[in-house]
C-alpha cells in the first residue's frame, strides 16, 4: 500500500480465539492535513505581511517602503494572487478552488481559514483535496514552481538584486569622483584666495606709503592777480 508502512512486531496465534487475528484500518489523517494547510495560509500571511511593508506608503509620517511602486514587486504580486485564486482541475466540480475547502481571503489580502469545511471536504472528497493543492496543477505545487524560479539564481529577485547593486556601485563611484573634484576646487579655491588676500595686502601697504609720499610734498602756491 502506497504510503503505509507496517512495523510487524510478532505473530498471532493460529485458532478461532481472542489474538488470532489483527485488523488493520487504514484512514485518512485528516490532523494533519488541517495542521499542514493551517501552515500554509500562516506562512502565505507572514509573506502578505511583508510585501505590504516593502510597497507602503505611510501618510502620516510621509514614509514610504522601500520599494514601492516598484513593478517588481506588483508583478509578484499578481502572479501568485492568479495562482492562489486560479480552478484547478481536481477531478470534482466542487471541490476545486482554496474557497472550496474554506481558505477565503480578506480584505486585506491575507487568507483565513475555515478548518470545518476543510475537514467536510476530506470527508467528502479527499483525493480532490490533494489535487488540489498538491497535484501537478495543484496550488501549492504551481506555487512552489513560481517562487522557485523567482527565487533562483538568474530569476526576476536576483537579476533585480544585481541591478540595483551594479547602480549602487556606479554612483559609489560618482560619489568618490565628485569629492575628489570637490577637494580640489575647494585646493584651488583657498589658493586663489590666498593669493588675491596677500595681494590685497601689498595694495593697502602700497597705497599708504602713497598717501605719505603725497602728504610730505610742498604744496604749490599760485599768485592771483
Amino acid at each position: 500500500m502506497d504510503g503505509v508502512t507496517l512495523n510487524l512486531l510478532s505473530t498471532t496465534a493460529a485458532g478461532t480465539g481472542t489474538g488470532s487475528s489483527v485488523n488493520l484500518t487504514v484512514t485518512t489523517d485528516t490532523s494533519a492535513i488541517t495542521t499542514n494547510v493551517g501552515a500554509f495560509v500562516t506562512a502565505y500571511n507572514t509573506m502578505v505581511a511583508a510585501i505590504t511593508s516593502l510597497g507602503s506608503y505611510d501618510s502620516t509620517t510621509g514614509t514610504a517602503g522601500p520599494m514601492l511602486g516598484d513593478a517588481l514587486l506588483s508583478g509578484i504580486q499578481n502572479e501568485i494572487r492568479t495562482k492562489l485564486y486560479s480552478v484547478v482541475n481536481t477531478g470534482s466540480t466542487t471541490y476545486n478552488s482554496l474557497a472550496s475547502v474554506g481558505i477565503t481571503t480578506k480584505s486585506d489580502g491575507t487568507l483565513s481559514f475555515n478548518s470545518s469545511k476543510l475537514q467536510t471536504a476530506l470527508t467528502a472528497a479527499p483525493a480532490a483535496v490533494s489535487a488540489l493543492f498538491s497535484g501537478t496543477n495543484g496550488v501549492a505545487a504551481t506555487l512552489n514552481t513560481q517562487l522557485n524560479a523567482a527565487l533562483a539564481s538568474g530569476g526576476s529577485i536576483d537579476s533585480r538584486s544585481k541591478t540595483l547593486v551594479s547602480k549602487e556601485n556606479a554612483l559609489t563611484d560618482q560619489t568618490k569622483q565628485l569629492d575628489a573634484q570637490m577637494a580640489a576646487l575647494t585646493a584651488s579655491l583657498t589658493q586663489q584666495y590666498a593669493s588675491l588676500n596677500t595681494l590685497l595686502s601689498k595694495l593697502q601697504s602700497t597705497s599708504a606709503a602713497l598717501t605719505q609720499q603725497l602728504s610730505s610734498l610742498p604744496v604749490v602756491q599760485q599768485k592771483t592777480g
